[in-house]
Formats: C-alpha cells, structure tokens, sequence
C-alpha cells in the first residue's frame, strides 16, 4: 500500500500593503463572477420558456382557418340533416348537391346513425366557432407572457446584486408542482 506523493507547494511571497483591501477586491471580484454566473444561468432558463412560448404563439391556428372549419362542418351537418329522409341505416357515403348546386360527396365515417353524427358535427362545429372567437385573446394573452419574459430578461441583465437577481426570478421551491 503505497502513499500519495505529497505535492510540493511553494508558497507565493509578495508583500501586500493592506491586507483589509486586498481581501474585500478578492471578496468582489468573486461576488462580480457569482453574479454573472447567476444571470447567464437564470437568462437562460427565461430565454428557454421564452422560445417555447413563441412556438406557442407561431402554432396557433389563425382565426379565419377555424371559421372556415366552423362553416364547412355546419354546412356538412345541415347537409345530412336536411337529407336524412334518403338515407339508409348504416350506409357509408352518400352523394348530395351543396348549398352553391355542387355535387358533393359525404363520408358518414362508419357512424350508427346518420343523426348522432350530424349532432357531433354541429358540436364540433360551435366549439370550432368559439374558438375562432376566442383565439385573439389567447394571442394576446400569450403575447403579454411573452412581452413580459423579455422585459425580465432585461431587468436581470440590469441586476447589481445577486439579490436582485433572485427577487426577478426566485428559485422554484422543491415541494411546488409544476404548473403548466
């Protein structure tokens, strides 16, 4: 069982002047370095939900694109309605002239009933219309998040101390769910 060499340490001899002063610019330049690993590291965490918030805001669906969802399903569910009349239990498809006098084919999607499925239709078709309704708030909501992620990045930027940087954006607690 061998030993560990002992290192050898020489000592640095200088002669420092003032001791207390010497020791408070060590104390700040670690204090300095702290801090500017504590705001890379929290920019970062911010910049992160951030990105995932534009991506967010970049897939929602446009208004316009779930109004004409909205029609199309409506139009769809009258179409079956107002033809139940022809229709044959369990039939697949059937052939019908829209509302502009264009043949169209509608696929029943293997549904029971003819009736039901009409009724999912306009259910679909009313959550599709509020939606549309309601996705500029939701824009504007998410956008105000996002708004406000990046002037939080700037504050920090902004920090003198590591204080501040943990009083613009506190450390999670260990026993806090996540929330989505």
């Amino acid at each position: 069982f061998d030993e560990v060499p002992k290192q050898s340490f020489v000592p640095k001899i200088e002669i420092i002047p003032n001791i207390e002063e010497y020791l408070y610019e060590i104390y700040e330049k670690r204090e300095q370095e702290n801090l500017e690993n504590l705001k890379k590291q929290k920019i970062s965490l911010i910049e992160k939900k951030a990105k995932k918030l534009k991506m967010t805001i970049d897939s929602l669906p446009k208004k316009e694109e779930l109004e004409l969802e909205s029609n199309s399903l409506y139009e769809k569910a009258n179409l079956i309605l107002s033809n139940l009349h022809n229709l044959k239990p369990y039939q697949k498809s059937f052939k019908v002239y829209n509302y502009e006098g264009n043949e169209i084919e509608i696929d029943l999607e293997g549904k029971a009933s003819a009736s039901k499925y009409s009724n999912d239709l306009f259910k679909k078709a009313k959550r599709a219309k509020q939606k549309a309704s309601n996705i500029s708030l939701e824009k504007d909501n998410l956008t105000e998040k996002l708004e406000f992620l990046l002037r939080l990045i700037q504050n920090i930027k902004n920090a003198n101390s590591l204080e501040d940087c943990e009083f613009l954006y506190p450390k999670k607690e260990k026993n806090q769910t996540k929330t989505k």
